[in-house]
């Protein structure tokens, strides 16, 4: 069952923390947000964060590999 926390994304890399990928709020069930994307080989951060500062809850990540 999917947790509709209402998050938001923040994808960054390769090997700068700095750099910004991606950001998404609601391509996910519900309120929730998620990224697809091609990544290179290389360090990446992700920042999770809730959209209402006042908001607490759980949340997962999932990763998904492809040949």
């Amino acid at each position: 069952m999917e947790v509709d926390s209402g998050t938001v994304l923040t994808l960054h890399g390769p090997n700068d923390p700095g750099a910004m990928l991606d950001c998404d709020d609601d391509h996910g069930a519900g309120a929730n947000a998620r990224i697809v994307r091609k990544l290179l080989l290389g360090a990446y951060w992700l920042t999770v964060r809730h959209k209402s500062p006042a908001s607490t809850g759980q949340y997962r990540i999932g990763i998904k590999t492809r040949a």
